[in-house]
């Protein structure tokens, strides 16, 4: 999960326990969802969430209008490739020794795409 749904998760629980105390009345799920996230980002908690948030959202349009890919969203297509290529591989049924050691590369591959994730350089 990335910071940035990790500070929305975190923003909706705090508006969530605001507004389960307020009477909701008839209104729709995302109306009541907007509702705790406005009100969790009064508090002083919520406050330095949706600053934090705000950031995160300004460098993800910059890095949009630049042209610069997401990092995290480059590892997770770079996952999806590999474990995509290593099914291939294991449902043609080819055991000969080319395949072997590419199955092998593959899960180093993926093994320091995970590791990048987590910050483990």
């Amino acid at each position: 999960m990335s910071e940035y749904e990790q500070c929305m998760k975190a923003l909706e629980i705090i508006g969530n326990g605001i507004i389960q105390k307020a009477d909701t009345g008839h209104k729709s799920a995302k109306v009541i969802k907007a509702m705790a996230i406005a009100r969790a980002a009064q508090t002083p908690e919520g406050a330095i969430l949706a600053k934090r948030i705000m950031q995160l959202e300004r460098q993800r349009s910059i890095r949009k209008s630049l042209g610069i890919a997401d990092p995290e969203s480059d590892a997770f297509q770079k996952l999806e490739s590999l474990h995509a290529e290593k099914l291939q591989i294991i449902r043609s049924g080819n055991p000969d020794r080319a395949a072997i050691k590419r199955l092998q590369k593959i899960y180093d591959d993926e093994g320091d795409v995970v590791r990048s994730l987590i910050g483990e350089d």
